[in-house]
């Protein structure tokens, strides 16, 4: 959440806030597929700064599904370009395109009969390496089927990319340059 530095009567650096370079996306959805059975897709993205560095990725998915209507319930995956039959991929992005970063998580599964609730997951893939950067967008696609007739399917993920730990540690000597920086030239 922060960190300090002094040295004694010449100066006193405090960086508060929370000091994570790390892009992430946590997401969640819930479907009641009312009808007959159904797809859905789901795209999540947000800018980010990560540099031409080596990178580490990883991605889970976990939640519940519930059959409505006692003839069981399934989840299937429907994304068309998933290598492991899984229904959530990270991908990022540059200028120039998507890259996907191969931590696609989820897999299909069935339940029930008889009516209820039944835990789904938890699916990881990761830590892993990642490819090299730069990049401007992290993104999570979210893809799967349902069985219809009132099934519900609850699930939440979380996806990250970290940069090498050389940049964290550049960041953090930026910081403190500019502190000192900053306290030298009030003198």
């Amino acid at each position: 959440t922060g960190f300090s530095i002094s040295s004694a009567g010449e100066y006193d650096i405090g960086v508060s806030g929370m000091l994570d370079p790390d892009p992430q996306i946590s997401w969640g959805v819930t479907v009641t597929d009312f009808g007959a059975p159904s797809n859905f897709n789901f795209l999540f993205n947000t800018p980010i700064a990560v540099g031409p560095g080596p990178t580490t990725v990883n991605a889970s998915v976990s939640g519940g599904i519930t059959d409505s209507n006692n003839n069981g319930v399934t989840i299937t995956p429907n994304l068309a370009d998933s290598d492991l039959d899984t229904f959530s991929e990270l991908a990022v992005a540059t200028l120039d395109g998507a890259t996907n970063m191969g931590v696609d998580v989820g897999l299909a599964q069935s339940a029930g009969p008889p009516s209820g609730a039944y835990s789904y997951g938890a699916y990881g893939a990761g830590p892993q390496p990642g490819p090299a950067g730069p990049f401007s967008t992290l993104s999570v696609t979210v893809g799967f089927g349902l069985s219809g007739g009132g099934d519900i399917a609850s699930l939440t993920g979380f996806a990250q990319i970290v940069p090498e730990p050389g940049s964290v540690v550049l960041f953090v000597m930026g910081l403190l340059g500019l502190g000192l920086f900053a306290h030298r030239r009030r003198r």
